[in-house]
């Protein structure tokens, strides 16, 4: 079905967000929930082919199957995305500077946190860093989700302050290092990554 929506591209679009939407809320995947439903029949055939080869000590059990069906179509894990380049951008920028400690609010423990325990202590507090990022490209409110900031806008808010280097997450999920805000105010959903320093 999918596949058949490449010549509607709209239409494709519109169904992954509709497919984001009920992810968000639902805690559903729609596309993991299709994809399971299409390996169902490989999960039935290998539990018949252990069931014959079975000895007798570890007997098939309709009461105890667990069947994990994506394991046959999905990678063993996902590298792109928003946090995950924003986690290891920060976490490279603080072990080139090898403060004595680092202290941080709101970051992920399994996460950002777990990148820094690695090479120094980390005390979570409730006072934001110099480290600040945001999604960035056409400024808008996407009710009632987040907002999405013009880099500008960010720039302006924060003008007491020194801007010492961007990169950004563009809309393809690459990082793209050390570029000018005015390159990303056309981006649809990126993420900008700012450091900023104190002024004097």
């Amino acid at each position: 079905m999918i596949h058949g929506l490449r010549r509607y591209p709209k239409c494709k679009q519109h169904l992954i967000r509709l497919a984001q939407i009920v992810n968000l809320n639902t805690g559903v995947n729609p596309v993991s929930v299709l994809r399971s439903l299409r390996t169902l029949p490989a999960f039935l055939r290998d539990a018949r082919t252990y069931q014959h080869a079975c000895d007798g000590r570890f007997p098939l059990d309709l009461g105890t199957l667990l069947p994990v069906l994506t394991d046959r179509s999905e990678a063993a894990g996902t590298i792109g995305g928003h946090y995950f380049h924003q986690d290891l951008w920060a976490a490279r920028r603080i072990f080139a500077r090898r403060p004595d400690a680092h202290l941080d609010i709101g970051s992920r423990i399994d996460g950002f946190i777990a990148h820094l325990l690695v090479f120094m202590p980390v005390t979570v507090i409730d006072v934001r860093a110099l480290y600040f990022s945001v999604p960035v490209g056409r400024e808008r409110l996407e009710f009632n989700a987040h907002r999405v900031f013009d880099p500008h806008t960010v720039l302006e808010e924060f003008s007491t302050l020194q801007l010492l280097s961007f990169s950004v997450v563009d809309d393809h999920g690459a990082l793209r290092e050390n570029v000018e805000p005015a390159l990303c105010t056309g981006l649809q959903f990126g993420c900008g990554l700012f450091e900023f320093t104190r002024n004097g």
